[in-house]
């Protein structure tokens, strides 16, 4: 290589295999820079630059230079690039190294000062600072020079202006750190589809690491829950160079589904092809859950609606059937037809029960509990299920004479019972063996460590066995989700094992299940025993005292069966009775006979003139007033907020002959309910 020196404009560095014309000198020439295979070398031929060519690439402030005499450490020559570069006039700039170090920034007045107290080739990147205190990055390199004998005479110092780059590569540095701390997951892949880059969002959202999705297409994700037209449709749009936006489902490494949704941007080059495509995606399966519960309340808001509705019509239809019971009690005799009131007895309060139960669920009413003994209860359940559930089913109950009390709500403890028992009756569609077993268990600190739920102390241990088909262990920790369920649609809601668990918390307890596929379900519910409270046994008062002494009862309803079975009722029992259908016909009737009537039984829900209205009226006729309200609704409707009634007297439908005489007497000798 030709080393001589030349000094008329040593600005332009060049090696005879450079690959670039200089427009000043015609030679072949590079800038050190941009030429790698000097740094090896070492070794470069300054060329100069006429004057007259000011805009030549060499010349401009990218690339600037200044040399420096090694004897005497004088600066021999600085470029007038550099004088743009610095901001500073070249006398300045000749003025000596300190002057350059001075200017410099001073956290990294150190770097160049290595640079420029160094022999050999070297290389710094600094900041300088204008007069304007304008920062500015720059990087040199150092050049050694030498002569055709191998002596070092000078160093050569190019700089280039690096302040643009530095503030795209912090842009950059700031734009990847927003990328990757979104909470959206970022997917780019090229115009195939490769996954080029993936945020951690992405990784969090499918349990899939940058490498292992790195240069894969994204079907991997595929769940198959889309049509291949869902896919088309998406190609076509995004190829077409739109945006598409849409929710799909995909599985996550784990297997487990999700729905994100998506929006994919495809990126175009300075001619308009596409390149890559950028792919925002967000899981929504949360979001899903939500709405599709959202949409099962508004669907048992309108449940609820629905059956507060037609309860009054229900229980008015049950009311008659369970008075006629006590009446036909005395006109007939005989084992046999004992049996069948019974059984119709029976059936018409678990109906009007099963309807209190759909009331409270559906609008949230609590009932109270009370003392009871868990032995009756079962025996009585047993009898309704033993007429209702097939014959393939063998029912058995395992109970003991006797057990601990228990505080509970009958009828949300037969709901537990029902739900539990239905639920394994279905388990068994080709028949197979219930058993229900009840027994009194001891609970010690060990035991209750093992349920989070549980407290150390006396409980009734109410078990209900199937031999079904069993749950798989994949689906025992979902069985009490609200909403979910196995069975198909339109056979099943998914709240019955929810409000199960929800009404044995209530009444302080809990539920264990054990199951094997093909080898049956256990569910085991734990309630708290009362042992201190003793059974309290409620004895009848005697006919003579249900009895009534020819008082007058006003009934008010608008059903007329209801209407006619109180009168039977009232008579037979040694009452009088004066009936209307709705408040218009009772208040006439009243003010006939307001010295007589002792009592005034009133439905809340009527035509023309309702329960609370009829109050009101018959009270500022005689204020003193005797009222028995009656309805299907439930002592917490508003009607009786209206009425300003006290519930003492509160006669929910149906309602049973000996409830209806027990209730009148309660209420002429002013014994709260």
């Amino acid at each position: 290589m030709d080393t001589s020196l030349k000094n008329e404009h040593p600005g332009v560095l060049a090696t005879p295999d450079s690959t670039k014309t200089c427009g000043c000198s015609g030679t072949l020439a590079v800038p050190f820079l941009g030429s790698p295979a000097l740094h090896e070398t070492g070794t470069l031929e300054l060329r100069p630059s006429p004057a007259n060519r000011p805009n030549c690439e060499f010349c401009s402030p990218v690339l600037v230079t200044w040399n420096q005499d090694i004897k005497t450490g004088a600066i021999q020559f600085v470029s007038a690039a550099l004088e743009q570069l610095w901001r500073r006039p070249v006398s300045e700039l000749k003025a000596g190294l300190a002057a350059l170090v001075r200017w410099a920034h001073p956290q990294d007045g150190h770097a160049l000062q290595s640079l420029l107290q160094g022999g050999g080739a070297g290389t710094a990147e600094y900041r300088i600072l204008w007069p304007d205190q304008t920062t500015r990055w720059i990087r040199t390199v150092r050049v050694p020079m030498h002569d055709e004998s191998g002596n070092l005479v000078r160093l050569a110092y190019l700089s280039e202006d690096l302040t643009e780059r530095k503030q795209a590569e912090e842009s950059m540095r700031v734009q990847k750190f927003a990328l990757e701390a979104s909470a959206n997951g970022i997917v780019i892949t090229d115009i195939e589809g490769t996954i080029l880059w993936a945020n951690q969002a992405f990784s969090k959202m499918t349990g899939y690491s940058l490498a292992e999705a790195q240069g894969q297409c994204p079907d991997f994700l595929k769940s198959n829950q889309q049509e291949p037209a869902f896919y088309s449709a998406m190609w076509t749009r995004i190829l077409a160079g739109e945006t598409w936006h849409g929710e799909l489902i995909n599985r996550r490494k784990d297997a487990t589904l999700y729905t994100e949704e998506m929006t994919i941007t495809p990126c175009q080059n300075s001619t308009g092809q596409i390149t890559h495509f950028i792919a925002i995606k967000q899981d929504i399966t949360g979001r899903k859950q939500l709405e599709a519960q959202y949409l099962r309340s508004q669907r048992m808001e309108t449940i609820g609606a629905l059956a507060s509705g037609i309860a009054h019509d229900l229980n008015n239809m049950l009311a008659p059937v369970l008075m006629c019971v006590s009446l036909l009690r005395g006109t007939t005799s005989g084992e046999e037809q004992e049996k069948l009131l019974q059984i119709l007895e029976n059936s018409a309060c678990h109906g009007g029960e099963l309807i209190k139960q759909v009331l409270a669920f559906a609008r949230g009413v609590a009932n109270q509990p009370m003392l009871l003994q868990p032995v009756r209860l079962i025996k009585e359940f047993k009898k309704l299920v033993d007429n209702t559930f097939p014959k393939s089913i063998q029912i058995t109950a395992d109970l003991p004479a006797t057990s601990q009390t228990i505080q509970a709500d009958p009828t949300q403890l037969h709901q537990v019972l029902m739900n539990l028992c239905v639920n394994a009756r279905d388990a068994m569609p080709h028949g197979g063996v219930l058993s229900i077993a009840l027994r009194d268990v001891v609970l010690d600190e060990h035991l209750c460590a093992l349920v989070p739920e549980a407290r150390p102390g006396e409980y009734v241990l109410i078990s209900v066995t199937d031999t079904g088909a069993g749950i798989p262990p994949e689906l025992r920790e979902k069985i009490f989700e609200p909403f979910f369920t196995t069975k198909e649609t339109g056979k099943g809601t998914g709240l019955g094992l929810t409000t199960t668990q929800a009404i044995v918390r209530a009444h302080g307890g809990f539920i264990g299940i054990s199951s094997e596929p093909e080898h049956g379900t256990q569910f085991k519910v734990y309630l708290p025993a009362s042992p201190e409270n003793a059974p309290t046994t409620h004895h009848p008062r005697s006919s003579p005292e249900l009895r009534g002494n020819s008082e007058l009862v006003l009934v008010i309803d608008d059903e007329e069966s209801v209407r006619n079975v109180c009168m039977r009722t009232l008579q037979h029992f040694g009452y009088r009775g004066l009936l209307a259908s709705n408040g218009v016909e009772a208040v006439p009737l009243f003010a006939q006979h307001a010295d007589e009537v002792a009592v005034v039984i009133t439905d809340m829900m009527m035509p023309v003139m309702d329960g609370p209205a009829t109050i009101k009226a018959l009270r500022s006729i005689r204020p003193d007033l005797k009222v028995i309200c009656t309805s299907g609704m439930g002592a917490d409707s508003a009607l009786f907020t209206q009425a300003d009634v006290s519930l003492n007297f509160f006669l929910p439908k149906p309602f049973t002959a000996s409830a209806l005489l027990q209730m009148l007497s309660d209420t002429l000798h002013n014994q709260p309910s």
